[in-house]
C-alpha cells in the first residue's frame, strides 16, 4: 500500500472561507485528512459541514416563501387551559388549525396546532401569555415546498439577543432565529433538542416566566 501524502491527521491547506453565523459571517479554516477529504472547522475548532461554507464576499438576503408553516407539540396540556397561547403574531397566519383567536393571542385547543403564513420572509412571535400558567412545548417550522428546517442541536437556552443559524435547506438557504425578548438563558427560553425542534419554556409550568418573543427570517446568498 502507497504511503498517504498527507503526514498528519488532518493537513491544514490554504484558503479560507466563511459560514453564516447569527452574528454574520465568520471565517473558517480548511484542512485536509490522510484519506484525501477536505473539512473545514471554525476558530473554536467546530467542524463545519461543507454544505454550509460559502465565499467570505458571499451577501445573504431574504427570500419569500409562500407556504411556512409552524407545527406545535405538547400545546394545551399545562395546569391551565387558558395558558401556552401564541401571542403578537406578525405578519397574521392566513390559515390555524387548532388555535382559538382570543385578541391578540391564538390559544391552542389540540396538542399540535398549526399556523401558515402566505409569502413572507420573516415572521415574529412569542410564547406564553402571564398570569396565564403555561409549560414546555415544542415548534417546528417547514415548508410543503421545500421541507422540514433544520438546526444544529444546541440545548444551551438561548439568551436575550442570541441568533442562531438552521442547517443548509434546498440547497442554499437558511433560517435565522433571534431571541428578541423573555427570560434569560436557561430552560425556559429556546433550545435546539435535534433535527428540527424547537422547545420552549423546557421542563418548567409556571404564570410568572416572561413570553418568549423571537423573529425568524429566511435568507440565501444574494443572486
Amino acid at each position: 500500500m502507497s504511503p498517504s501524502p498527507y503526514p498528519c491527521e488532518c493537513c491544514p491547506v490554504s484558503g479560507t472561507r466563511c459560514v453564516l453565523t447569527g452574528a454574520g459571517l465568520a471565517p473558517v479554516f480548511p484542512c485536509r485528512r490522510r484519506n484525501g477529504t477536505l473539512e473545514w472547522y471554525d476558530l473554536a475548532g467546530n467542524l463545519v459541514p461543507a454544505a454550509s461554507v460559502v465565499d467570505c464576499a458571499t451577501a445573504f438576503v431574504p427570500f419569500v416563501l409562500g407556504d411556512l408553516r409552524l407545527t406545535g407539540g405538547a400545546f394545551g396540556d399545562g395546569p391551565d387551559s387558558l395558558g401556552e397561547n401564541l401571542c403578537n403574531v406578525a405578519p397574521a397566519p392566513v390559515a390555524t388549525t387548532g388555535f382559538t383567536p382570543t385578541g391578540a393571542c391564538y390559544d391552542p385547543t389540540v396538542g399540535n396546532p398549526t399556523m401558515t403564513w402566505g409569502p413572507t420572509s420573516t415572521v415574529t412571535l412569542e410564547y406564553g401569555n402571564p398570569p396565564r400558567t403555561s409549560g414546555g412545548v415544542f415548534i417546528t417550522f417547514a415548508s410543503v415546498a421545500l421541507g422540514l428546517i433544520t438546526w444544529p442541536t444546541n440545548n444551551t437556552g438561548m439568551a436575550p439577543g442570541e441568533a442562531r443559524v438552521s442547517n443548509v435547506f434546498d440547497g442554499t438557504k437558511r433560517a435565522v432565529l433571534t431571541y428578541l425578548s423573555g427570560p434569560p438563558s436557561g430552560v425556559q427560553s429556546i433550545r435546539m433538542t435535534g433535527g428540527s425542534t424547537l422547545a420552549l419554556h423546557f421542563a418548567t409550568t409556571d404564570n410568572v416566566t416572561p413570553p418568549i418573543r423571537w423573529r425568524l427570517d429566511l435568507l440565501q446568498p444574494a443572486p
